[in-house]
């Protein structure tokens, strides 16, 4: 594989280093941020463009469709003016299954496929693999879709699927959010990486103090956060900020930590 158009730091990342950069989605605060930076992971394996296609329950109970788009907005706008959502045998596979798998092993499609299939690859999807994301939780599912104009890049992008399904849950979670703040009340609710942290651990029975221990931070900041969340949930007592949050969706108990315990934390 050439790389010599490429810095080592790209060519060779660490998953360490690949993985901290997905992480680091959890603190973006907005669309355009989060694009630029799911270019700079998909570009680590390969990637070039991608499409990240979401499907949630509202709270109506009507299925919403949320796109994030990293590709020509002209690839976009056709598939939904035709409608090919409903004959994609990406999303059709992603609703279906886990793994992750290369369009071109797609067998015995129909010709509104086959046209599909051929537009996306004008788009610069002439290779490309598909990532499905779903949550056991809820009806949340999604696909993220990779893809790059260079037939070589292929085994990069499958190689590279391990980062690639990370980046997917990520973003399945980061879009969940934004979804769940639209329905609170919009802007009224942010709640970044750190209010989650605080959150679980007093879910977990923490106090501010073992809190500010664990996620090494004044425990003024933790008590102001504290303070905020109640403020948030319209809440009398931190704890029915913390059951406020589980009700909404906005954390849910399963995602909690379980590997310390105040009584563990003690002993150190």
């Amino acid at each position: 594989m050439d790389n010599t158009n490429q810095s080592p730091s790209l060519a060779r990342p660490t998953v360490h280093d690949s993985s901290q950069m997905v992480l680091k989605i959890r603190d973006i605060p907005d669309t355009p941020a989060l694009t630029d930076h799911v270019y700079k992971i998909i570009r680590l394996v390969g990637g070039e463009v991608f499409v990240f296609h979401s499907r949630f329950q509202g709270a109506r109970g009507a299925a919403s469709y949320l796109y994030l788009v990293g590709c020509p907005p002209a690839f976009c706008q056709e598939y939904n003016a035709r409608k090919w959502r409903e004959i994609d045998p990406v999303t059709t596979y992603a609703s279906h299954h886990m793994r992750p798998v290369l369009p071109s092993d797609f067998c015995s499609l129909s010709s509104g496929q086959k046209e599909l299939m051929k537009v996306a690859k004008s788009a610069g999807f002439a290779v490309s693999i598909a990532i499905p994301a779903r949550h056991p939780a809820d009806s949340r599912v999604g696909v993220l879709y990779v893809g790059a104009a260079a037939i070589e890049a292929e085994t990069r992008l499958y190689a590279g699927q391990g980062l690639l399904v990370h980046l997917a849950n990520e973003l399945l979670d980061w879009v969940a959010n934004r979804v769940r703040q639209q329905e609170l009340g919009g802007d009224e609710i942010r709640l970044d990486s750190l209010d989650f942290l605080i959150l679980r651990y007093c879910y977990q029975g923490f106090t501010a103090e073992q809190v500010a221990n664990l996620c090494e931070v004044p425990v003024s900041r933790v008590r102001h956060r504290m303070k905020r969340h109640m403020d948030k949930f319209h809440a009398k007592t931190h704890k029915a900020a913390v059951s406020c949050a589980i009700e909404t969706g906005m954390l849910r108990m399963h995602e909690c930590p379980n590997d310390n315990t105040p009584s563990q934390l003690a002993l150190r």
